[in-house]
């Protein structure tokens, strides 16, 4: 019986129960349910590994896990296999076996967490396998295939990420180097089992769920031709230029993601005479646009910094949205297809990430299966749609879709401060946060929701209160005992948004606190110091900082009194500021 840690995300394992064996969360369990023990609705083995361990629970069979879902028995072996959803940074599968300790929360995979705690009296095993987020964010546990229809996978063990719907298999060994991506199902798969005949089957979290099976794809072996530099694309007759071939136009959009100074240009192609289909759903009162026509439509979005090209990104729709990045070259001639893994570097002296197929899938496929610029409210200015439409490149869906989707530039100080607020949390976390978004949150950031739907306003967070204990996501005139607030402050931990460039947007920030404090500008708020006591008074000198109220001596005191702070999560906001 499989438990995990029992505690919110933020902070990791808040109770230590990973590795305690005196507490039941984080562990596997081995109780006989038809027996009873004094005292028990159960009767507990007497080969359970820590029977006469003083102060552990008896029923304990394995510990070290932080939110393990679905686990198997090996068909040959007295082994349990389970996936571990992680926390931050990456997903697990284990191979489990009697007394094991599995290393949460001293370890997250193979990466140190709460490293100042005792250790259980097990060592740590590694996971088989462990993956990072830029390839998914939940695994899924799965089973052996036993089955002989398909003889290439019996006695393998065979996976799923439920957000980005791969499937992977390695050999029943447990050898992490045969672990193979096998299918891309673009599918939230929620559980694997096996029928009677051992043959595996997977069932999908959606409305119209049904049970699947695998099936070779007899277009496997087919050589696939896909251009490896983008002046193969077909895109532009001149792409050093960015001159864009027939069918292909640009367009411009309202409120862009936070890109650190970067300017970017957008185009969309259309193959032949066609246009967008598309329809308009209400989910919880949050317009949804979906589209369905036309097969081979393209968007294109081109990224310079400091006046050169960076990178491409490329939208094609096949039904579903798949990106592809495009890496410039330094003559600045041509771009290069990223590797599917993504590409992690230095541009100009600040990290630079070129995302992997698997994160474009996260925030464009599956449930969300949607670009984020080519909607109909971002492109709804200077007479964009107007165009579009007379050369019949959009329905009547699409522009009718425009009027509910309010937006404006968050930038610009002449726009009404609510909308630029909302316009914000639009582009930059919308993509997630919104009706079976998959975010474990229930907020919709849509501007097109009202404030009560946008489930945020005085509402509990999901993921921990980052030391401000019971404060809600948003407390009306209170930017400093606000969750939301402190997650897209902070460098740290909890950082939000989760997918995107890892620095700071100030200017978007401040917007964000500027309309949290009108909602109730009476409301008393914490006071900032140089010294602050706790998580409250160090955003409100965080916030003096950003806006420039202090000296230059004030500021750098500030700045080395929290980075030395005894609260973590004070210590974040502050991290790398004063190196700007």
């Amino acid at each position: 019986m499989p438990i995990g840690d029992l505690t919110p995300p933020s902070p990791p394992d808040a109770n230590m129960a990973g590795q305690d064996l005196g507490q039941l969360g984080g562990k596997i369990l081995r109780i006989d349910v038809d027996g009873k023990d004094p005292d028990l609705p159960y009767r507990i083995p007497e080969d359970n590994p820590f029977v006469d361990l003083e102060g552990a629970r008896p029923e304990v069979w394995a510990y070290g896990f932080r939110n393990p879902w679905k686990l198997c028995f090996h068909p040959e072996a007295d082994e349990v296999w389970l996936g571990d959803v992680g926390w931050e940074m990456w997903e697990m599968v284990h191979r489990v076996v009697k007394g094991g300790n599995y290393g949460w929360s001293i370890m997250e995979g193979p990466m140190p967490t709460n490293t100042d705690q005792d250790p259980g009296p097990s060592p740590i095993t590694p996971p088989v396998v462990a993956y990072d987020h830029y390839e998914g964010a939940s695994v899924t546990g799965g089973y052996f295939v036993t089955g002989d229809r398909l003889p290439e996978l019996k006695g393998s063990y065979v996976y799923a990420d439920y957000v980005t719907g791969k499937i992977w298999a390695f050999d029943g060994s447990g050898s992490a180097a045969s672990n193979q991506e096998i299918a891309d199902t673009q599918q939230p798969i929620v559980t694997f089992g096996l029928d009677q005949s051992g043959d595996l089957l997977f069932l999908p979290l959606t409305r119209d769920a049904s049970l699947q099976r695998l099936v070779v794809d007899p277009k496997s072996d087919e050589p696939v031709e896909f251009p490896r530099r983008l002046s193969e694309t077909g895109l532009f007759t001149d792409a050093n230029r960015e001159i864009p071939s027939p069918g292909v136009y640009e367009f411009s959009i309202k409120a862009p993601m936070w890109a650190d100074g970067a300017e970017s240009r957008y185009w969309v192609g259309m193959p032949g005479e066609t246009k967008v289909t598309a329809s308009l759903e209400d989910r919880r009162g949050s317009p949804h646009v979906r589209y369905y026509e036309p097969k081979d439509m393209t968007l294109a979005k081109s990224i310079r910094k400091n006046g050169r090209l960076v990178e491409t990104q490329v939208l094609h729709f096949d039904g579903y949205w798949r990106g592809y990045s495009y890496q410039w070259n330094e003559e600045q001639s041509d771009a290069t297809l990223v590797d599917k893994d993504g590409l992690s570097t230095i541009i100009d002296g600040e990290p630079y990430r070129f995302a992997s197929r698997a994160e474009c899938f996260r925030c464009h496929g599956s449930n969300f299966n949607r670009p984020l610029a080519f909607l109909p409210g971002q492109v709804d200015f200077d007479s964009q749609i107007d165009r579009f439409r007379k050369l019949e490149l959009v329905d009547d869906v699409f522009v009718q879709a425009a009027r509910s989707q309010p937006l404006t530039n968050p930038y610009d100080e002449g726009e009404p401060l609510e909308l630029r607020a909302r316009s914000w949390l639009h582009s930059n976390c919308s993509h997630c946060h919104k009706v079976s978004g998959g975010s474990g949150l229930t907020a919709q950031m849509n501007a097109a929701v009202s404030d009560d739907g946008l489930e945020l306003i005085g509402h509990d967070p999901k993921r921990g209160y980052f030391g401000l204990e019971g404060a809600p996501q948003i407390d009306p005139g209170n930017p400093y005992r606000s969750i939301l607030y402190y997650r897209i402050a902070t460098k740290g931990a909890g950082h939000m948004p989760m997918i995107g460039l890892p620095t700071l947007d100030p200017d978007g920030i401040r917007v964000v606190h500027d309309w949290i404090r009108s909602m109730m500008p009476e409301a008393p708020i914490a006071k900032a110091t140089l010294d602050p006591k706790n998580v409250e008074e160090a955003l409100a000198l965080y916030h003096k900082i950003q806006v420039g109220e202090l000296s230059a001596a004030d500021k750098k005191r500030a700045i080395e009194t929290c980075l030395n702070h005894e609260d973590p999560f004070v210590v974040n906001l502050f991290v790398g500021m004063g190196k700007e």
